[in-house]
């Protein structure tokens, strides 16, 4: 499961805007915003939290197993 500091580091990573994340995966713009701000499993639901992730991970984000760490895979 992705953390909100996870989603708020890749997005920032790869540079878009939560509305543009939210554009992208069909979740609201508050649901993002609440779950950025604290733990995302308490504010997404699984459907939503797998939605931002692969959309996060088709522009290059790598999630950490460890809850808080990305990083841009140059690879993809």
């Amino acid at each position: 499961m992705i953390t909100g500091t996870q989603i708020r580091a890749a997005r920032y990573l790869v540079g878009i805007s939560i509305e543009h994340l939210a554009e992208s995966t069909g979740v609201a713009v508050a649901t993002i915003r609440l779950a950025e701000g604290g733990e995302a499993e308490l504010t997404a639901t699984a459907v939503q939290l797998d939605a931002i992730r692969s959309a996060l991970e088709d522009r290059g984000v790598e999630f950490m197993d460890d809850g808080t760490n990305v990083r841009f895979s140059c690879g993809r």
